[in-house]
C-alpha cells in the first residue's frame, strides 16, 4: 500500500490495487472526473514525485504531456509513494451507489431519441447534483454511462438516450424495455455540474442529446430561482433532430439560440458548428462561465477555442459523450 499527497490541497490518502481516481473518491477525496475510461482528461495531474504505471496517449492526454510527468488519474496505478498536483472540488459530490429500479415511463422523443424515466422513492433513490450521469446495467450490458436528465427530486430520474446505430446497448433498450420491470443503476458519476459559487453570466453549449444534463442545470438554476443571466446553444444536425420542444418558462427566463449544422429547407435559424455559433457571438470570454455537453470532438474543440478567446479554464465546466457502439 503507497500514499498519495496531492501537494495542492495538503490531502492524503491510501493507494492499494486500485487505480489512484477510485482510490481518492474512496476515501472521500473530490477530484476532477469524467469518464473513467481515458477518454475526457479531466482527471489530469501532474506527478510532482514517485513512480506511477505507463499510459497510452490519446485524444485525452498527448505524448509531450505524458513525458512531462501528467497522467491520467483513472488509468494509472501506483508503483511508489505518490506526490501530485490536482485541484480538487469545491463542491461536495455525493457519495455514488447502487440500485435497481422501477421503470416508470418510456417515451418516445423523435425518430431515434427516448426518454427512459425510473421510479425513485425516499426509500430507493440516488442523491446527485443536477449534470451528472449514472451507469445503467440491464441483462448483458454492464456499467454503460448516461447523463441524468433532470434535477434532482424524491419521484424519479430520466435519461434522454438516443439509439446509437449498431448500438447493441442502445438498440436493447430501445427494443425490449417493459414500463414495470427493474434497471439496474450506479451514480451519480462524474464533475460536471452546475457551481453556485460563481455570479459569471452563463453560456451553455449541448450538442445533440448533450441538452439532458444542460436541461437538469437549467431546471435547478430555474427551480430554486437563482439569478444567473443564462444563453442556451442547442447545435444538432437537422431539424428533425431538435427531439424536445423548450419549455415556455425557459424561453422567459434564458436566451436560447438553435443551430443546425445540415438544414433542411426553410431554417432561417443560424448554421454551422454550434460552438462556432458561440464565437461568432461573443470577441470576449473572460468574464463567463461555460458548460458544454456533446461529442468529445466538439467539447474538445470548445475548450481550445473559448479558451483562445478569453475563457478562464476554471470557468469551462464539459461533460463528453463517448459512443459506445457494443
Amino acid at each position: 500500500m503507497y500514499q498519495v499527497i496531492n501537494k495542492t490541497t495538503g490531502n492524503k490518502f491510501k493507494v492499494n490495487k486500485d487505480n489512484i481516481l477510485n482510490s481518492a473518491l474512496k476515501e472521500g477525496l473530490f477530484l476532477p472526473y469524467g469518464c473513467q475510461k481515458g477518454l475526457c482528461g479531466k482527471c489530469k495531474a501532474f506527478i510532482v514525485s514517485g513512480e506511477v504505471s505507463n499510459i497510452t496517449p490519446n485524444n485525452a492526454i498527448t505524448k509531450e504531456e505524458i513525458d512531462n510527468n501528467i497522467t491520467l488519474l483513472c488509468q494509472c496505478y501506483a508503483k511508489s509513494d505518490l506526490e501530485i498536483e490536482i485541484q480538487e472540488l469545491a463542491t461536495r459530490i455525493p457519495p455514488s451507489s447502487k440500485k435497481n429500479m422501477k421503470i416508470k415511463e418510456i417515451n418516445a422523443l423523435n425518430y431515434d431519441v427516448f426518454e427512459l424515466v425510473l421510479e425513485q422513492s425516499k426509500e430507493n433513490k440516488i442523491s446527485f447534483l443536477a449534470g451528472q450521469y449514472a451507469n445503467l446495467s440491464y441483462k448483458k450490458y454492464i456499467d454503460r454511462p448516461f447523463s441524468i436528465a433532470n434535477t434532482p427530486n424524491d419521484d424519479f430520474i430520466s435519461f434522454h438516450i438516443k439509439v446509437v446505430k449498431g448500438g447493441g446497448f442502445t438498440n436493447l433498450l430501445a427494443n425490449d424495455l417493459k414500463i414495470g420491470e427493474n434497471i439496474e443503476i450506479e451514480g451519480p458519476k462524474g464533475s460536471f455540474y452546475f457551481n453556485e459559487q460563481s455570479t459569471n453570466p452563463i453560456i451553455m453549449v449541448a450538442g445533440g442529446t448533450g441538452l439532458g444534463p444542460i436541461k437538469a442545470i437549467i431546471e435547478y438554476i430555474i427551480k430554486h430561482q437563482l439569478k444567473r443571466k443564462i444563453t442556451l446553444y442547442w447545435g444538432v444536425n437537422t431539424q428533425d433532430d431538435f427531439y424536445l420542444d423548450i419549455p415556455k418558462e425557459w424561453l422567459e427566463k434564458i436566451t436560447f439560440i438553435p443551430v443546425l449544422s445540415n438544414p433542411k429547407k426553410n431554417w432561417h435559424g443560424r448554421i454551422g458548428f454550434v460552438h462556432q455559433a458561440v464565437l461568432d457571438d461573443i470577441s470576449d470570454l473572460s468574464n463567463y462561465d461555460i458548460y458544454v455537453c456533446g461529442a468529445p470532438i466538439m467539447v474538445k474543440t470548445a475548450n481550445e477555442t473559448f479558451i483562445e478567446k478569453g475563457l478562464k479554464i476554471e470557468n469551462f465546466f464539459s461533460d463528453s459523450f463517448e459512443i459506445n457502439t457494443k
